[in-house]
């Protein structure tokens, strides 16, 4: 049985699903150079069966779908877009499965670095997604 660290995209949306490891341990969330990211240490065999994890992101202010009790902190990330939004990012670990929507299983840039076409497409693709977690987030401006 080998492990290692493997780093994961974490998409911006409200509830998200990672086909990981059985067992696997997260022990980050981060953002980087604007993207969302998780790291877990896995068992890298291959025959290692894959479980289903749930995640819920949170903004501030924003109202739980799932009781709090039912959710682990796993940690924050962040991006400035005008202003800076935080995520509050959570893993269900309720017996209950609210939803089924799966993250992208690899992303580019994972083990080596992006070229611009593929920055520019995760970009596209990032700004996106907040719309669609906060339509007309990125109209509303400043107040400075």
């Amino acid at each position: 049985m080998s492990h290692k660290i493997y780093k994961y995209p974490i998409p911006v949306k409200e509830t998200f699903t990672l086909d990981l490891p059985r067992d696997a341990e997260i022990i980050r969330v981060d953002d980087v150079d604007g993207h969302f990211w998780l790291w877990a240490i896995v068992d890298t065999d291959p025959s290692a069966q894959l479980v289903t994890r749930y995640f819920e992101n949170y903004k501030t202010g924003q109202e739980f779908k799932t009781n709090p009790r039912n959710l682990k902190y796993l940690g924050m990330v962040k991006m400035f877009i005008m202003q800076e939004l935080a995520l509050y990012v959570f893993e269900n670990i309720s017996t209950v499965r609210p939803f089924t929507e799966k993250a992208p299983v690899l992303a580019p840039g994972v083990g080596r670095p992006m070229n611009k076409e593929e920055r520019d497409a995760m970009d596209r693709a990032f700004i996106k997604s907040i719309e669609e977690i906060d339509p007309g987030y990125l109209d509303q401006g400043t107040n400075e």
